[in-house]
């Protein structure tokens, strides 16, 4: 008796699936070769490796398989760009090399449309029905297609990256189970009505604040949301637009489901607006967050004509920041953001001595980022900041991830952050000792990154495979052996004898025989997913300056 392939279970068919991809792929779910941040893009033909033309093959051959593989083979989708090579080079928008929006979704439409939809039996509703929604006084039968409820592409992506365009003509709904969408355009001008698109499966979200504010179907999202990725830019007519005011009533409309927020300023001062604050306030009093980091943007654009219409906030921004999120599980700021949170100095004191006091609980990490160090030493003014984020908020994990400047970096930053932990822990009549772990990374190198913009451009015939497989956060051969590799280590402590007492100047004057607190450091091969996750972030920050920040023109064209 023969037994046709389509009718065998499940489980049987991901063994072949299983097989065919020498162990990549069980149960629909990719484990690619080189770890991949979550929530980022990444050609499906290079996740899946060497064995995506074979179950592009298996997908072809019945409904069955489509419904299966096409989960592994159409997960993700851009309407905007190929790979991320203009994000990792920065290209100004008149040279992006793999950018051409309006080229990729005019071969999207012709290639779902124009070819697949037409080679059904019953072609011209089918390709109706794809791009407009389905009269409900229509017969059942006649609504969808089989080709569109269950065997197009589109049925299968989940990660979607696409422009203002695609919001305003309602063609989202051609995409029925998305789980991620980013809209990597600049900011909508106008409120667009609504579209009819339903993304109530939505879980993720990047987008610009202005974007978001008067795009009903996105609002629509903020419940159910996990992550949110806003661009917060108070340039140009954001405030006359309303501002964070329609944000700000869906989250105080009632609880919702986000655990994880990046948000990205426009510049580090924004953080003191009042409007800034009042929308981590209604994210906070409805949301339990989990993960915050807080970034500000790289790239110069056309200076602000409108900043100076947004308020202050009245308070001190990093006692409320602190009160706020006091229970996050990982905090990341931005240094220059950092600099920019302020604390009552009245009352610092008597909350840093109440916050001793209470019993540590589980792994808290927070981190600092520093796109550009330029020496061995830590400013003061920073330095009681960074101690005091640690100490109110009771964090158990250090981290610094940084850009080399300078060569020798690495000790130099080292070095910042052991003489910071040795500080700390004999700051005061009692020090933090609350610290287990710190870790290190170079993400930036101006010679490693100088090596890698010189390989991608060279011109050797191989510039296509080069640009599928290149990832902003991936390593090469030439690289040095610190690039983008986290160095982490366990903090141990003892009681010592002796310290040396130094000057203002820094000039040695004896040795005290007062005990101290000394903090011993030993390699750790242990990885925080904290710190996994930070590519997942910058990567992020890169899309938004590459697509979302307006661009400067040259004076040179008339």
């Amino acid at each position: 008796m023969s037994i046709q392939f389509e009718v065998l279970p499940s489980e049987i068919i991901h063994r072949v699936i299983y097989w065919l991809s020498d162990g990549r792929i069980s149960a629909n779910v990719v484990h690619p070769e080189n770890p991949i941040p979550s929530h980022v893009y990444v050609q499906n033909s290079i996740e899946c490796g060497d064995c995506y033309a074979d179950l592009l093959s298996l997908s072809s051959t019945c409904t069955s398989l489509r419904r299966v593989v096409g989960e592994v083979i159409f997960q993700k989708m851009s309407l905007v760009r190929l790979n991320q090579v203009d994000s990792i080079l920065c290209n100004p928008a008149s040279q992006e090399l793999y950018s051409d929006k309006r080229a990729y979704q005019r071969q999207f439409f012709i290639e779902l449309v124009g070819r697949n939809v037409s080679n059904c039996r019953v072609g011209e509703p089918a390709a109706k029905k794809v791009k407009s929604p389905a009269d409900e006084s229509e017969e059942p039968r006649a609504r969808k297609s089989r080709y569109e409820k269950e065997l197009c592409m589109c049925y299968f992506v989940r990660f979607l990256e696409c422009d203002n365009d695609i919001l305003k003509n309602g063609d989202l709904k051609i995409f029925p189970n998305l789980t991620d969408l980013k809209i990597l355009d600049q900011r909508l001008s106008s409120a667009i009505p609504e579209s009819g698109s339903s993304l109530t499966k939505i879980k993720y979200l990047a987008t610009h604040a202005q974007t978001l504010s008067l795009s009903p179907a996105l609002l629509d999202t903020v419940p159910s949301l996990k992550r949110l990725d806003l661009f917060l830019d108070f340039s140009n007519d954001f405030l006359s637009n309303g501002g964070t005011r329609n944000i700000i009533n869906k989250f105080e409309a009632g609880p919702n489901q986000l655990e994880d927020l990046f948000l990205i300023l426009d510049n580090p001062y924004t953080i003191k607006y009042l409007e800034t604050i009042s929308l981590l306030r209604a994210i906070a009093k409805n949301a339990k967050l989990k993960k915050l980091m807080i970034r500000s943007k790289r790239r110069k654009i056309v200076s602000s004509l409108n900043q100076n219409q947004s308020s202050l906030n009245p308070g001190f921004s990093g006692d409320e920041i602190l009160e706020m999120f006091g229970d996050l599980s990982s905090f990341t700021v931005d240094i220059r953001v950092l600099d920019m949170l302020n604390f009552d100095p009245s009352t610092l004191a008597l909350r840093l001595e109440s916050a001793e006091k209470k019993p540590l609980q589980e792994r808290r990490h927070f981190a600092i980022v520093d796109r550009a160090i330029v020496g061995p030493h830590m400013s003061q003014s920073l330095r009681e900041s960074l101690s005091a984020v640690i100490r109110l908020g009771q964090y158990t994990s250090f981290g610094f991830q940084y850009g080399e400047s300078l060569e020798e970096s690495h000790l130099h930053v080292l070095k910042i952050v052991t003489d910071f932990v040795q500080w700390m822990i004999n700051q005061g009549q009692v020090g933090y000792c609350g610290l287990r772990s710190i870790s290190i990374e170079k993400c930036w190198s101006v010679s490693d990154d100088s090596v890698i913009r010189e390989y991608l451009m060279s011109s050797d015939g191989k510039e296509r495979a080069k640009a599928k497989k290149a990832t902003l956060w991936g390593r090469y051969p030439f690289n040095s052996p610190r690039f983008r590799v986290t160095d982490a280590y366990a903090i141990h402590y003892t009681k010592e004898t002796g310290s040396s007492i130094s000057d203002a100047n820094g000039y040695f004057i004896g040795v005290s025989d007062r005990p101290y607190n000394k903090a011993n450091f030993t390699t750790s091969p242990e990885h925080s997913k904290n710190l996994d996750q930070f590519w997942s972030y910058e990567a992020s920050l890169c899309d938004f300056e590459q697509y979302s920040v307006p661009q400067r023109t040259s004076l040179l064209i008339n």
